[in-house]
């Protein structure tokens, strides 16, 4: 049942954006997207964070870090080896997670 609900949402979410767009193919109504939005990255950013909300929590993170570091890397040009400590900081999240920190199911992790 809350499944077909996310169905039905994202189909009026679908048709919406879409009528917005051929609306502003006819000069009907006018609207601008930042191009920052338009990269490729906030494509891998927007999918991470739909699987936060389907609690795909790994899949989530990985996706959003891949995401925020080449759009880091690309608009603010930082330099790739200052971003060396996220490495750790993503293996210390994955412990966590294998531990069930974050998953439904009551662990103990003594």
């Amino acid at each position: 049942m809350e499944n077909d609900k996310r169905k039905i949402l994202l189909g009026l979410i679908f048709v919406a954006v879409g009528a917005l767009f051929l609306l502003q193919n006819f000069g009907l109504f006018y609207f601008e997207i930042p191009d920052f939005l338009w990269r490729w990255e906030m494509i891998l950013i927007i999918i991470g964070v739909i699987n936060i909300f389907t609690k795909k929590y790994p899949t989530a993170f990985i996706l959003i870090g891949i995401g925020t570091f080449f759009w880091l890397v690309d608009d603010f040009n930082v330099d790739v080896w200052d971003l060396w400590p996220v490495v750790l900081i993503i293996i210390g999240l994955s412990f966590i997670m294998k531990q069930g920190v974050f998953s439904s199911e009551k662990k103990n992790l003594r």
